[in-house]
């Protein structure tokens, strides 16, 4: 299971626009009691990056295995995922001013089928 949401939710100043978290929950819904090595791959929106040092403190969760930042793409390694949620987030800026914004792709996989 797979929820992504953005806090806070709606855009009700400017600054919101320029600077927010994303959210992610997720747990693992298969027929083991718990999944392998798994990635969440969080493409960013257009104009948006990483804070750095928003993600690297997610490593601090006994659960998260490491993080990968690039110019597009946060990398989440966490070691398994079980039934209950495992909840974290991590901030984002605006870099450069995009018309038109898209909603970017969140995938979750299996480190080893890859």
């Amino acid at each position: 299971m797979l929820h992504v949401y953005t806090m806070p939710e709606t855009c009700v100043d400017s600054n919101a626009h320029k600077v927010f978290d994303i959210g992610i929950n997720v747990s693992y819904t298969g027929e083991r009691n718990v999944s392998n090595m798994v990635i969440v791959d969080v493409k960013m929106l257009s104009g948006f990056i990483p804070i750095k040092s928003s993600v690297t403190k997610l490593e601090r969760d006994p659960v998260i295995e490491r993080t990968e930042l690039s110019t597009n793409h946060v990398l989440v390694y966490l070691e398994k995922l079980g039934s209950e949620t495992l909840s974290f987030s991590f901030t984002v800026e605006r870099d450069v001013p995009v018309q038109g914004l898209k909603p970017a792709q969140v995938k979750v996989y299996d480190y080893y089928e890859t």
